[in-house]
């Protein structure tokens, strides 16, 4: 199998069937203040990243984004709400999916991962499900050496980098 790192976060985990709330933020009259833009979730940019997560082999979790994406295509002031272990699912396979575009240097779709985790993120600091604490992601680590864990979390909302690694946990370089 070859070199993994845990999924941890800074915070406690709760409870699987614990439903998270996250505002997509779509109000189209802006805010109070001008420079306040707090991070917006659309039916389309869900919808591609739905289809960026097929192309990894996620087609469950890929349809549970399809179906919030369905929620905002039919409300677009809608509030998504999704059970904890669910929203980390998501969260882990988007990790493994950003990691990949950054490598491909595909700035619209780690844009629109980043701006779906900073949604995610805003609001609500405890959203790993307690199942998933301490599973393992195979050949993927931290790239700062001051974090042994990923928190996928922080890694879909762009506060933390991955690399991939090899059977040894050597950093692979991007190639492209």
């Amino acid at each position: 199998m070859g070199y993994t790192s845990i999924i941890d976060t800074d915070a406690d985990a709760i409870a699987d069937d614990t439903v998270i709330r996250i505002d997509a933020h779509t109000e189209k009259d802006g805010s109070r203040f001008p420079e306040y833009k707090p991070p917006q979730i659309t039916a389309e940019s869900l919808q591609t990243i739905a289809v960026e997560l097929r192309s990894i082999a996620a087609s469950d979790v890929a349809s549970l984004v399809e179906t919030k994406a369905e929620q905002l295509r039919n409300d677009a002031n809608t509030h998504l709400l999704i059970e904890a272990k669910n929203l980390t699912k998501i969260a882990i396979f988007l990790s493994v999916l950003i990691t990949k575009k950054q490598y491909q240097n595909e700035i619209a779709s780690v844009g629109r991962i980043t701006e779906f985790g900073k949604a995610i993120t805003w609001g609500n600091e405890r959203l790993l499900a307690k199942s998933m604490k301490y599973k393992s992601i195979p050949k993927l680590k931290p790239k700062s050496d001051k974090k042994f864990h990923i928190n996928p979390f922080e890694t879909i909302s762009g506060k933390q980098r991955l690399v991939f690694v090899t059977n040894q946990g050597v950093p692979i370089e991007c190639t492209e």
